[in-house]
């Protein structure tokens, strides 16, 4: 069934589907190279394509041997998904804004340092050198 669907909307398409960046170039495109990392790559590793990176997120040492965690230990914090979510919500309705009067939105500029100072707090928490892992475009508040 899903063969026979693919291969109909491969003939509708034709060649248009094809040669089409991956989403991570998509990603350095736009500037978001370091989202796709931390967000794709780090979730990939841990949970749907789960690599030896997952046994250092998910297992600690104890005095008893080793004790298998719901979530990253505290040495690899997890990342705040619906604060990304919502980061990303905010940069479309930004861009959008410049595009279509309807979308520029008086409170978007507070929401934005709101948003990066939440993600700030979050990171201090749990990962206090996070300044130290990530590259210089996670900081542009351009």
């Amino acid at each position: 069934m899903i063969a026979a669907v693919r291969t109909k909307v491969a003939g509708e398409l034709g060649d248009r589907g094809k040669g089409l960046p991956s989403v991570e170039q998509r990603a350095g495109q736009v500037g978001l190279a370091f989202l796709y990392d931390l967000l794709y790559r780090y979730e990939s590793s841990a949970g749907t394509h789960p690599t030896l990176h997952a046994v250092d997120l998910l297992l600690e040492r104890s005095p008893r041997g080793l004790v298998l965690r719901g979530e990253p230990t505290a040495q690899f914090a997890a990342p705040p998904v619906y604060l990304h979510g919502a980061h990303l919500l905010y940069e479309a309705l930004n861009e959008s804004g410049e595009h279509t009067p309807a979308l520029r939105l008086p409170e978007l500029p507070s929401l934005g340092r709101d948003l990066h100072a939440l993600a700030e707090q979050h990171a201090n928490a749990r990962l206090p050198n996070w300044q130290e892992l990530l590259p210089s475009e996670a900081f542009d508040q351009t």
